[in-house]
């Protein structure tokens, strides 16, 4: 009963705290946020079941937004409250994905701490917008995935599948997700010799359902909107890319003859007035596509090597911009105090590329008994994939774009730096300085970051630091006196 309510005392606390954080910010303007999305999101809610398939907008959001018109107080309170249990339910996901991640309830607090009190991500759940239930379900994957990993039972991975289905309607970006994490998981079932023909077929099917949803679902957008595929929202943000990256001029014949109406409206006005005029407000805005993607065809290296800087530059965006605190509201200060304190701390994001990166290899290549090291790979899939499609297929707001890979992005960041004092501790002689310089290397960089505005240099920083984070993981890996990760505990 002792360890018990040890257990369930992390958990009371962070829902208690990220249930005060979310509250708080709501009592400070106690009503339903409204964006630009928002009536696009309303409609499509207002006319379900016949608009499930929609081109403009998946049906994820719309669904919740449709339920919560039934439920007391309307859409408008309803709507807030669902969110909020989400937004609080998405922060217990991470706490209990960080306690097998990192072995330890204390750290897994500290992480799941940090997203309870991250204002940023708690006020989209006053915002008539899809991010609250982007957040819940991508988090909501990466646990199947955690449960998966330590249980191998099939049952967590359909539960995974399943939710990567309902991931990619609701948010398009993540529609091919299932393709790379799915095998992953299979992978590292392989290497720890639990792969037999049946979890063999069982995966492949797994894959295949996700599969099945995009092309399924991409098909009847044809059959009723006359566009092939899930959201014609990607033809935009495409051409928006280019116009970014002020790559029009490349376009090649036919479409060079567009190459000036797209830069008389520029990159600041962005791809949308663009879609207002003709012949680029076509249907599913298909002309724009069109044109970006013969855009990145003709360079494809060029294209590359912009998205390669919008990753190194974009890691540590935020959009402050929907956050709307009254300052004559209840707890004004307080959540002014906790928005600076959260600006500072989407510093440290700017290490996810790199560490990303490492930890999804050393999941590959660690001994087939360190479960950490695979449950941190496996993390780290969801995260590279959310960072590359937003770099790769958004044009701004990556604040914004990030926000569902957010909470996995902290456990990240603190679970590498827990790891490197978790190796010095259990050294305990000279050869504990290389983890702490490493540690400090990180921190001091961080520190750095508002001062540092070059692209190369970044990358050049990042290079180095996951150089070294990769030299300790590998070089006390096969040290099990020193610094062997033991199995998740139960």
């Amino acid at each position: 009963m002792t360890r018990s309510r040890a257990e369930l005392a992390p958990v009371a606390a962070v829902i208690a705290i990220s249930g005060a954080v979310a509250g708080a910010y709501f009592a400070n303007r106690p009503h339903l946020d409204i964006f630009p999305d928002t009536p696009v999101y309303a409609a499509v809610a207002d006319h379900l079941p016949s608009s499930f398939i929609s081109a403009g907008r998946l049906p994820g959001y719309p669904v919740l937004m449709a339920i919560s018109s039934w439920l007391p107080g309307g859409r408008d309170v309803a709507l807030v409250v669902l969110q909020c249990l989400m937004f609080v339910a998405a922060v217990v996901f991470i706490y209990l994905i960080a306690r097998v991640a990192l072995g330890h309830a204390w750290v897994a607090f500290v992480v799941a701490f940090l997203i309870a009190t991250d204002l940023l991500m708690a006020g989209f759940a006053r915002i008539a917008m899809s991010e609250t239930i982007a957040v819940f379900l991508t988090t909501g994957v990466a646990l199947a995935a955690v449960a998966y990993l330590r249980s191998a039972q099939l049952k967590h991975l359909w539960l995974t599948a399943a939710l990567m289905a309902a991931l990619l309607l609701t948010r398009p970006e993540y529609a091919f997700l299932g393709i790379v994490l799915l095998p992953y998981l299979l992978v590292v079932m392989w290497r720890r010799g639990q792969l037999d023909r049946r979890l063999l077929a069982q995966g492949a099917a797994s894959v295949a359902m996700v599969v099945l949803v995009v092309v399924g679902y991409s098909a009847a957008n044809w059959i009723v909107n006359g566009y092939l595929g899930i959201s014609n929202i990607g033809n935009v943000a495409l051409l928006g890319k280019v116009m970014v990256y002020r790559m029009e001029g490349e376009a090649p014949p036919p479409y060079d003859r567009y190459t000036a109406l797209v830069s008389a409206i520029g990159p600041a006005a962005g791809p949308w007035p663009l879609m207002q005029i003709a012949p680029f407000n076509d249907p599913n805005h298909q002309l724009a596509g069109d044109f970006a993607r013969a855009v990145v065809e003709k360079d494809p290296v060029g294209f590359a090597n912009h998205t390669f800087g919008t990753i190194l530059t974009s890691s540590t965006d935020y959009d402050a911009v929907y956050l709307r605190i009254n300052d004559q509201g209840a707890f004004a200060p307080e959540l002014h105090k906790l928005l600076a304190l959260d600006e500072r701390r989407y510093a440290a994001f700017v290490l996810v590329p790199a560490l990303a990166l490492v930890w999804l290899v050393f999941g590959l290549v660690a001994r087939p008994e360190n479960h950490r090291a695979q449950v941190m790979g496996a993390m780290s899939v969801i995260v590279i994939y959310g960072t590359l499609t937003a770099a790769a297929g958004t044009f701004d707001e990556f604040g914004r774009i990030h926000m569902p890979i957010n909470g996995l992005s902290t456990l990240l960041v603190v679970g590498s730096l827990f790891f490197n004092l978790e190796l010095a501790y259990k050294l305990r002689n000279l050869t504990a300085l290389i983890p702490l310089w490493v540690a400090a290397i990180k921190i001091a960089y961080i520190a750095l970051i508002p001062i540092v505005h070059s692209t190369r240099i970044t990358a050049v920083a990042l290079a180095a630091i996951a150089v070294l984070q990769a030299l300790v993981l590998v070089g006390w890996s096969t040290r099990p006196t020193a610094a062997q990760v033991p199995a998740p505990a139960s």
